[in-house]
């Protein structure tokens, strides 16, 4: 990375396998050293069909160093910075999201099955006992496009005013809807443990219509638990 900028760089943010920096009128990505290559040029091709199918916003570039990617920069802040002073509109924010996603059509979209393609940082315990479970789960309702990592530190408010965008599609798959709003869950109780019964009641009528039991929310919780568990593995 100290080759690559030249001191005028601006750290914009941060995620466990990353930092932001604004730098030349662009976002780059630095991804740690040891973030393996071939994730991240996954990640590019996920942004690349989530921008497809007009969900993105950010287009990816690449750039002469395999762990840097250069980013659409568009100005703003993550909905972390509003949650404070806005929890209600912050939570209903991340639920609009989820709605919008699950709204897009799989058919021709070329998105992974969830099933098919599980974290590699599952132990083999831990694959084999959420497969059976994921099975069950979409049994419930059809399967759709899921992100699989919408909470507070990716989505943008943008400074003009216009729609939140979600800035991260590297874990985007075809899977159970629950699934995106258990996921979001577990990262909310990581971040803000006290929001969790607020967020139930944001998604208790979007649970409703999916049919989903309190003992089916308790299993897809049970699944993304161990699912980012295997994320944190990665680093």
């Amino acid at each position: 990375m100290d080759n690559f900028f030249d001191g005028s760089q601006e750290l914009i943010g941060k995620c466990d396998k990353a930092e932001i920096y604004k730098y030349q009128g662009y976002a780059y990505k630095v991804f740690k050293p040891e973030y393996p290559a071939e994730y991240i040029a996954s990640g590019k091709d996920l942004q690349d069909k989530a921008n497809k199918l007009g969900l993105g916003g950010i287009k990816y570039y690449g750039t002469e160093d395999s762990k840097i990617v250069k980013m659409d920069l568009i100005e703003g802040v993550t909905l972390d910075k509003k949650l404070k002073g806005a929890i209600d509109e912050s939570l209903a924010i991340v639920a609009d999201m989820q709605r919008k996603v699950h709204g897009v059509g799989v058919e021709g979209a070329d998105i992974p099955k969830l099933i098919d393609c599980l974290n590699p940082g599952l132990l083999d315990k831990e694959r084999d006992s959420i497969i059976p479970f994921i099975g069950k789960l979409s049994e419930k309702a059809d399967s759709c496009i899921c992100n699989m990592n919408i909470h507070f530190f990716n989505i943008l408010i943008k400074d003009d005013g216009t729609e939140p965008v979600l800035i991260d599609w590297s874990s985007m798959r075809v899977a159970p809807p629950v699934l995106d709003y258990a996921f979001t869950e577990v990262r909310i109780h990581e971040y803000a443990p006290e929001l969790v019964s607020s967020y139930r009641k944001v998604i208790a009528s979007d649970m409703e219509k999916l049919g989903i039991t309190e003992d089916d929310y308790a299993a897809a919780i049970a699944v993304c638990s161990i699912l980012r568990a295997g994320e944190k593995r990665l680093g």
